[in-house]
């Protein structure tokens, strides 16, 4: 005749009673969560902006309309960095000849590699306006900064004007064109006859 290991059959028992308690209980709870969560929806949109992109990318872009005198033969455009104590370092630029048919919009970037504008080593930046381009990647001189940027450039005394400034103690003041210990800025020199 068989016996039954009662021990053994009671441990099984208890156990499949556990596990079928366990899968009743997460099935119940499953089917709340499912009933409490509402209907959402997406609807595909393709009016992205330069903007947006730029935000999601982590690029900083200006675009600006440029008024030269209106004898001017030529310009200079470059993209230096600035500090506090009057020091500047070109970081690219660019050299051409203009007359009335030239356009006069320009475009200018910066494009942090590897990291967003306070922490990339390198930066990739851009001068694209009056028929000619420039574009150079060069150490970031805003690394391991707080950044700030003014709603618009703000002009030096010389001509320049401060696009993005750096501050090394993490407190942004302003106005950066005086406050910043590192600024990102565009100097624009026309050539006009003598």
């Amino acid at each position: 005749m068989f016996k039954a290991n009662t021990a053994f059959t009671s441990r099984i028992s208890s156990t499949f009673l556990t596990a079928l308690m366990a899968v009743t209980i997460c099935l119940s709870l499953c089917a709340r969560a499912s009933a409490q969560v509402p209907d959402v929806q997406l609807k595909d949109r393709n009016d992205l902006t330069g903007d947006e992109v730029a935000t999601m990318l982590g690029v900083h872009i200006w675009k600006f309309d440029v008024v030269l005198p209106a004898n001017a033969t030529g310009v200079t455009v470059s993209l230096q960095q600035r500090d506090k104590n009057g020091g500047s370092q070109g970081l690219t630029s660019m050299t051409g000849p203009i007359d009335r048919g030239t356009p006069t919009t320009l475009l200018v970037g910066v494009i942090p590699i590897g990291g967003d504008l306070t922490d990339a080593q390198k930066v990739r930046v851009v001068l694209i306006g009056f028929g000619i381009n420039s574009s150079q990647t060069v150490d970031n001189p805003l690394n391991d900064m707080a950044v700030s940027h003014p709603s618009s450039a703000v002009r030096y005394p010389d001509g320049g004007f401060a696009l993005v400034g750096g501050f090394q103690n993490g407190q942004v003041t302003t106005p950066i064109s005086t406050e910043a210990d590192s600024v990102i800025a565009l100097q624009i020199i026309p050539t006009v006859p003598q």
